[in-house]
């Protein structure tokens, strides 16, 4: 029984449907900023907003008249949504024969629990990835075709930093459920710290006091303020990165091993 490719098939339903309600919110955008182009009115709408109202669109002084700036503005919401997918896929794929009452079968079969594991964090990576570059797609057609700008540069940019918090979230998700056993209860601490962390990534950018927040959630290590406004890719962002995905991954590992599986 190959496993990656079972665990692929078994999500193709769910990713559709998250990639579908993507690329309508990109729509949606692109809407939105052709009927406001030119008129002003967007521009000063966003730059006589108040700080709090502004940090809920990602805290950057973007010029949103033109088509980069509309979509950083709207990004911050497309990374939320693409993380909080890849958290709850780690925790889904784990656990969802615990909860199906297939785990049985599963072990059963001529299968090293490492080998289990592996092919379905490999199936997890392969939909982040898919569902990554079906964002890319959809942006630039979107957005190319219905604009003067040409803003491939910018979004493969933004894309690269998203797909580094998908994999880490990814990563957090199937150690969160290699380490529990009650599937809802994982999938609940995983989203309610996604929630929290990009509500810290809101609060950094509220007061001067707390400014410490940016480096303590991952949401302000990629957004499109660090990375089209300010320094771009830092190597400490991207250092942190792959040491917290490399220990989510190997304390998975660990901790599905050890577990008392319920058939």
């Amino acid at each position: 029984m190959n496993i990656f490719l079972h665990e692929l098939k078994s999500y193709r339903k769910s990713l559709l449907i998250w990639s579908l309600c993507l690329i309508l919110l990109i729509w949606m955008g692109i809407i939105e900023f052709l009927s406001s182009k030119g008129s002003n009115s967007l521009s000063e709408l966003y730059n006589n907003l108040p700080p709090s109202l502004k940090a809920l669109m990602g805290g950057g002084d973007f010029n949103v008249e033109t088509a980069i700036g509309y979509y950083s503005v709207l990004f911050i919401y497309i990374e939320l949504i693409v993380v909080i997918h890849a958290a709850l896929l780690g925790v889904g794929i784990i656990s969802k024969e615990e909860k199906d009452k297939t785990i049985e079968f599963l072990l059963t079969r001529p299968l090293s629990r490492n080998s289990v594991l592996i092919s379905k964090t490999l199936a997890t990576f392969v939909l982040i990835l898919i569902l990554n570059i079906v964002i890319l797609l959809a942006s630039i057609i979107i957005f190319n075709t219905n604009s003067d700008e040409s803003i491939i540069s910018e979004l493969m940019k933004l894309m690269v930093g998203m797909l580094f918090l998908q994999i880490l979230f990814g990563s957090f998700g199937l150690f969160i459920a290699s380490l529990r056993k009650q599937a809802k209860s994982s999938g609940s601490i995983v989203l309610g710290i996604v929630l929290g962390m990009f509500i810290m990534s809101i609060l950094a950018d509220l007061h001067k006091s707390l400014h410490f927040l940016r480096h303590l959630t991952p949401f302000r290590y990629f957004d499109a303020k660090t990375l089209l406004l300010e320094s771009g890719f830092k190597l400490i962002y991207i250092f942190i990165c792959i040491i917290l995905t490399t220990a989510f991954l190997l304390l998975s590992h660990y901790f599905y091993n050890k577990r008392d599986l319920s058939l």
